[in-house]
C-alpha cells in the first residue's frame, strides 16, 4: 500500500469516528441524553453484556446460527463505540511511523 493510500484510508477514518461523534455527541465529545438512549437500546437489543450463545427453545441445544446472529449484533453496538470512542492519539493506524 501507497503511503498516499495509508493517508487516505486514515482521513476516511478520522471523518467516519467524526460523522458518528456528530450523530451520538455534543460538540464537546460527550454523549447527548438522546445517544445514550439509542447506544442503551442498541446494548439491550443485541444483549452487548451478555452471552452470546443462544439455545434453541425445541431443541434444547445450543443454536449456532442464532448464536451467530447475536454476536453480529454485539459486533455492531461495538463497532459504533469504537468509532465514538476513536482517539487519533492513540489508534495504532493513525500513529506516525518512526523515523530510523
Amino acid at each position: 500500500m501507497m503511503a498516499s493510500d495509508k493517508w487516505r484510508a486514515r482521513l476516511r477514518l478520522l471523518r467516519l469516528s467524526d460523522a458518528y461523534k456528530a450523530c451520538f455527541c455534543d460538540k464537546a465529545g460527550k454523549l447527548t441524553p438522546e445517544g445514550e438512549r439509542v447506544l442503551r437500546d442498541l446494548g439491550k437489543y443485541a444483549n452487548f453484556n451478555g452471552s452470546p450463545v443462544r439455545v434453541s427453545p425445541i431443541t434444547r441445544t445450543i443454536d449456532p446460527l442464532a448464536s451467530m446472529v447475536s454476536a453480529g449484533r454485539a459486533e455492531v453496538v461495538r463497532r459504533v463505540w469504537g468509532l465514538i470512542d476513536l482517539d487519533p492519539t492513540k489508534h495504532p493506524s493513525l500513529k506516525e511511523p518512526e523515523d530510523d
